[in-house]
């Protein structure tokens, strides 16, 4: 039953060291009846280099059975293997463990085990309290502590940089901490916790000061710099740590994951349209090593790489201490290469190392498959394609491409502008104050915040501009479709796309976006020259008319004038031409009003161009019996929606339904 104790008692104590936690065998665990009576206090203070003495006397035995067993003992203390045991006559041994303090600070001596014939035995905790001379304070100390072992390459440890041995709760004055010379090392926060423990009657605190992400790059010996500590006027050294980096597995060398994640890929769609483009999205999330570790390698085949943007997001893990907790994320933009009938994607397996159950996951490749359809509207003419000029970088940045309607908090200063400006007007000529400049300023700051615009992507019509230099017109239009996806109001650049499309001999995708770019800015006459040749090289005939409109960009900056001169004439004193003047703003500000909805009504026109060859049906149903057919690329007004059909209207006249996915559609404001 003796030995049985004594080895669950040692294995206890190693179990607690390889976990990282405080020494559980204390006087609390320890049953009462096996604690050693001492013969002193279990609290010592000396100074560094001074021997002390545990003293502590054993009952109704016999020194030749004594044996004693030490923990591991803190840096800074050393203890005689072997104690100095004295016989007394009335049975009693008296037992003397000597030590010595080595360096200044408080350390605690965990139990002590005595085996003698009546059992084991323990000695209480000690804790030593070693000053630099007498008379001086007893500093603290400071350490490394990796939160994880053991360490591979490329695994994101917290490293935690903490006060140990210190009495009194404090913050740290100052540290200074230098950063490993291979591998990322990166401060954060969240990680770590206070510590206490009570011994000999004195709290001690275990304070972390500073926790930092580790992520070597190498394997084997990599040495953490020692660090310094400042508080409560002193100033500790961790000491240098040296961690003993494994290499990982060779399956996850590819990705040099090591963490715990899940992997979802998504393909947007498995069919290209005439002028689509197809996007692929891989996420990785989960906890690890995510700011380094590779995604998973992705095989094309009758496609290519438009665009690839990388992006993630993620955090220190609070939790299961694995690193950085979030997600990483590819997309990429493709376009299938000329000539291909189908395409396919591979996303390769991904392999990562979990550390916490010591082994490779590995997820399975991916494989997507898309139809590449030959290129609707492209028309064979035999004639070499007309090839206007294009509007250069400089001009698409002009405030003149951008819609009032679309910009709602420009638009609201406007109107509140000068209103604004009247009131403050009107106050200072009230308080016979100069407040002329005040009201100027007041004005100039409402209307210069009118100026808030969206900007445009320039990397990437400079990316556009270096392939229309390569002539490559279709893949430099991809590009635009992209940057109308962000600003799809934006007439410079569908003129662009439409005369790149034309380039590339692209019927559909031309007529499409320089219709647009005729609506969206009717004032421009070459926009129409160059519809009108796009129409002519084509051969195209059943087109509808550009309803001829005023831009609605132009009457709403009229309707303002005529708001902001309302408020001026409302500042002058009351008289009849004051109030002829008022009445005549009214007037114009109606008739002004109305005109904007006009021109907001036509530019809103639905119309549509037709993808492919389609029949026209007199009822909404395919099943109904075909009326006429219209050609590829035909213009068409579009009447009412119903269901998956538009009734639509021919330039000929011809009314009839066709399926919504036909058309493509498109309004200035739709």
């Amino acid at each position: 039953m003796r030995r049985a104790l004594r080895t669950m008692i040692l294995l206890a104590t190693a179990l607690a060291f390889a976990l990282h936690l405080p020494m559980p065998l204390n006087a609390e665990e320890i049953p009462q009846e096996r604690l050693l009576l001492l013969a002193g206090q279990t609290r010592l203070e000396v100074t560094r280099g001074e021997v002390f003495s545990i003293n502590l006397f054993l009952d109704r035995t016999d020194p030749e059975d004594v044996v004693m067993e030490l923990p591991d003992l803190p840096a800074g203390i050393e203890i005689d293997s072997v104690p100095v045991l004295i016989s007394r006559a009335d049975g009693v041994v008296e037992a003397r463990i000597e030590g010595i303090a080595r360096q200044a600070g408080r350390f605690v001596i965990n139990p002590i085990l005595i085996e003698t014939a009546t059992g084991p035995w323990f000695v209480p905790r000690i804790l030593v309290e070693a000053a630099p001379a007498r008379g001086e304070r007893v500093p603290f100390g400071a350490r490394w502590r990796p939160l994880q072992d053991p360490v591979y390459q490329g695994q994101s440890v917290p490293v935690v940089l903490e006060i140990t041995g210190i009495d009194t709760f404090t913050y740290p004055e100052g540290i200074s901490v230098r950063s490993p010379q291979s591998g990322l090392f990166e401060e954060t926060s969240g990680i770590g916790s206070v510590i206490s423990d009570t011994v000999a009657g004195i709290e001690l605190f275990q304070i972390p000061v500073a926790v930092f992400l580790f992520t070597p790059t190498s394997s084997g010996e990599v040495v953490l710099p020692s660090a310094e500590v400042t508080a409560l006027g002193i100033t500790a050294t961790a000491p240098a740590l040296n961690l003993e980096v494994g290499r990982l597995p060779s399956m996850v060398e590819p990705s040099g994951a090591v963490g715990r994640f899940s992997l979802e890929v998504g393909l947007d769609r498995r069919a290209l349209a005439p002028g689509e483009t197809a996007q692929l999205e891989i996420v990785l999330e989960g906890a690890g090593n995510l700011p380094v570790l590779d995604m998973p390698e992705v095989t094309l085949v009758g496609l290519r790489v438009l665009e690839q943007i990388e992006g993630g997001e993620f955090v220190a893990d609070t939790t299961s201490l694995l690193g950085y907790r979030g997600e990483r994320t590819r997309t990429i933009r493709l376009e299938p290469e000329e000539g291909a009938g189908r395409g396919t994607i591979r996303v390769e397996a991904f392999s990562y190392y979990d550390p916490a159950v010591l082994r490779v996951v590995t997820t399975a490749p991916r494989l997507f498959e898309l139809e590449l359809p030959t290129v609707a509207g492209a028309v064979e003419t035999g004639r070499e394609p007309p090839r206007p000029s294009l509007l250069s970088s400089g001009e698409l940045k002009q405030l003149r491409w951008y819609r009032i309607l679309d910009m709602q908090w420009p638009l609201l200063f406007f109107l509140i502008g000068p209103a604004l400006f009247a009131v403050v007007r009107l106050l200072a000529v009230r308080r016979k104050t100069g407040g002329a400049t005040a009201a100027v300023i007041a004005g100039m700051v409402l209307f210069t915040s009118a100026a808030i615009i969206p900007y445009l992507n320039m990397q990437r019509l400079e990316r556009a501009e270096e392939l229309i230099r390569a002539g490559e017109y279709a893949v430099a239009g991809v590009l635009y479709e992209l940057e109308l996806q962000d600003h799809p109001g934006h007439a410079g650049l569908h003129y662009n796309r439409g005369v790149l499309a034309l380039r590339s001999e692209n019927a559909l995708a031309s007529v499409y976006h320089l219709r647009r770019a005729v609506r969206l800015a009717p004032e421009r006459g070459d926009f129409r020259g160059v519809l009108n040749e796009a129409i002519a090289y084509f051969d195209l005939t059943d087109q509808i008319g550009v309803p001829g409109s005023v831009r609605p960009d132009i009457l709403i900056l009229l309707l303002i004038a005529v708001w902001s001169a309302f408020w001026m004439v409302l500042l002058a004193p009351p008289t009849l031409p004051r109030s002829i003047g008022l009445v005549s703003l009214l007037m114009v500000g109606v008739i002004v009003l109305a005109g904007v909805l006009w021109s907001v009504q036509v530019a809103s026109r639905p119309e549509g161009i037709v993808r492919r060859e389609l029949t026209v049906r007199r009822i909404p149903d395919e099943s109904a019996e075909p009326w006429v057919h219209l050609h590829p690329v035909t213009t068409v007004q579009i009447e009412l929606s119903y269901n998956d059909f538009y009734l639509v209207r021919t330039s000929s006249g011809v009314t009839g339904w066709v399926p919504r996915r036909d058309i493509r559609r498109f309004g200035v404001y739709r």
